[in-house]
């Protein structure tokens, strides 16, 4: 008797293969899919994190800004889509941020008098002592009266002798609200640092121009964040009652420059005191390349008035960062 063996029929092997072959497919996929998420969430991640460092890294400074006599508002000026000048490139539609500073402890003296309209008299003591004598006031200077008019200079000319200041224009005297004379106001020592975007070079730069020759000398520019593809502006005023920052993203609220269209002395600004200055608002656009994914969410990103910016196989997210000056002189 012969025994009949038992086994599979070639029909079943190929439906046993076609089977294994879609369940293959199926976790290859999934596993794929999962792959192609962790990449995204981890580049989402990470710009995000880098332009945290950039706002982390304007913070201070903003917080810190002006002193003294130099009164915060006094101390901010914002160049919204700025042009060529003081030795910096076109803004490609972006905007520059120039913020003056104060020493810890405040470097003074007063204007007693106004020799020419670009030279001021400077205060001598119950000594016969000039006030300029054992200061350091050889850096950019800011001349004040009051909380109305301030000026941003630079000296020419020092005269301990006669005790007098001649002076011209500093990196920030374009935000001057100048007065005719100086007389009973107060000439401090500051600094003067502008934060930039550089449109070759995806980087935001810091300019100081030590020597006021309105060049960038090699160790005037330093560089302070990569991938960066806008960096924005706006400044944040109170009106009405109570007084409160009014901001809802339209040229009709009190933040100038977080709408297109938007200018000092126009509109909402027309009478607006700048001793109203409260808040500061930077917004920036980084990103980082992508090889896993293109979803156009991620590739194209705008912050405030600013164009849209965009750059295929790249993953651009957008951050905003309200800071508030210290400095501000309301809680005397």
């Amino acid at each position: 008797m012969i025994k009949k063996e038992t086994g599979f029929t070639f029909v079943e092997i190929l439906i046993s293969l076609a089977i294994s072959a879609f369940l293959l497919i199926l976790a290859s996929s999934q596993s794929l899919s999962l792959i192609k998420r962790q990449a995204s969430t981890e580049t989402r991640s990470t710009v995000a994190q880098d332009s945290l460092l950039l706002a982390g890294f304007l913070g201070p400074i903003v917080k810190s800004a002006g002193g003294g006599s130099v009164q915060a508002f006094m101390s901010f000026y914002a160049e919204n889509n700025c042009a060529a000048r003081w030795g910096m490139p076109d803004c490609g539609q972006s905007d520059r941020l120039t913020i003056v500073n104060t020493p810890d402890v405040p470097v003074e003296c007063n204007i007693v008098g106004q020799v020419n309209p670009t030279t001021i008299q400077i205060n001598i003591d119950s000594t016969h002592t000039c006030c300029l004598v054992g200061k350091n006031f050889s850096s950019e200077l800011m001349l004040s009266a009051g909380n109305t008019y301030y000026s941003q200079v630079y000296p020419t000319n020092i005269d301990p002798v006669a005790c007098t200041i001649q002076y011209t224009q500093g990196p920030a005297s374009p935000n001057d609200f100048p007065v005719a004379s100086w007389v009973n106001g107060v000439v401090s020592v500051v600094t003067v640092v502008t934060y930039y975007w550089d449109t070759t070079l995806d980087q935001v730069l810091q300019f100081t121009d030590a020597n006021n020759n309105q060049i960038q000398d090699p160790g005037e520019v330093i560089k302070i964040a990569d991938n960066i593809y806008d960096f924005q502006v706006a400044l944040g005023y109170t009106t009405g009652t109570p007084p409160r920052v009014s901001n809802n993203g339209t040229n009709t609220d009190s933040v100038l420059y977080n709408a297109p269209g938007e200018t000092w002395g126009v509109g909402p600004f027309l009478s607006m005191p700048p001793s109203n200055l409260r808040e500061i608002f930077v917004g920036i656009i980084n990103g980082v390349p992508v090889k896993m994914e293109s979803q156009q969410n991620f590739v194209q990103q705008n912050v405030f008035d600013g164009p849209i910016r965009s750059k295929p196989g790249w993953v651009f997210n957008k951050i905003v960062t309200v800071m508030a000056p210290k400095n501000l002189g309301i809680y005397e």
